[in-house]
């Protein structure tokens, strides 16, 4: 937990919000315990024979035993550096075969940014990025005799795949408007934020802050 000040939003931009990144884990953890990857099916992420399996998966299903953790790194050009870390993730494929059992844990280096019509926030998770940080054991396998060779490098077969697998996915969250025939009846204009851009103020860097213009613009 940070225990950082708020940064002084003083500026050439007249909007700023500052949002500390424990209440973004905060959220996190709330959405964990209420249930958002708990016995998740992603079996769409493999394809039968095309899986990173040496045998086709007929289900995938994740069960995160640790809330996950977002957190922020630096200020690229342009965009915002970010992890998203999945700790102790329980992975069960169903195959022909039997069933796998895995314990994952991987952290997915992201980026964060605001649309060039600054009416979005955009966060590109690369999952098939060189600094993916990905560490896998398998729990239980089915003692099938001949494969035994194959699950014996099981793990290693799951980490060349992982890349490709997680690929890249992105969240996009638009950024509030206000229309303004709540303050001036018969306006046909919206308050619209603009010309925003993300930062990570010192001294702390503890504050995901976007700082922007506001101007009014039509429907």
């Amino acid at each position: 937990r940070t225990q950082g000040e708020p940064p002084d939003l003083r500026g050439p931009r007249p909007f700023g919000l500052a949002v500390d990144d424990d209440l973004l884990n905060g959220l996190l953890f709330d959405a964990w315990r209420g249930g958002m990857l708990e016995d998740l099916d992603v079996t769409d992420l493999v394809d039968g024979a095309e899986g990173p399996l040496p045998i086709p998966v007929d289900s995938l299903v994740l069960k995160a035993m640790l809330p996950p953790v977002i957190r922020t790194v630096a200020v690229g050009e342009g965009a915002l550096v970010l992890e998203l870390a999945l700790g102790d993730l329980e992975v069960r494929a169903g195959t022909e075969l039997g069933e796998i059992v895995a314990a994952v844990a991987v952290v997915v280096p992201a980026e964060g940014r605001v649309g060039p019509d600054g009416r979005w926030l955009a966060i590109d998770f690369q999952g098939d990025a060189e600094d993916l940080v990905l560490e896998i054991e398998v729990l239980e396998a089915p003692a099938l005799g001949g494969f035994d060779v194959l699950f014996n490098t099981l793990e290693e077969l799951l980490l060349a795949e992982a890349g490709p697998l997680l690929g890249d996915w992105e969240l996009e969250l638009e950024l509030p408007s206000v229309p303004l025939d709540a303050l001036l009846p018969g306006a046909d204009e919206v308050l619209r934020i603009q010309d925003a851009r993300l930062s990570l103020p010192p001294p702390t860097g503890d504050h995901l802050t976007i700082e922007a213009r506001l101007s009014a613009v039509a429907r």
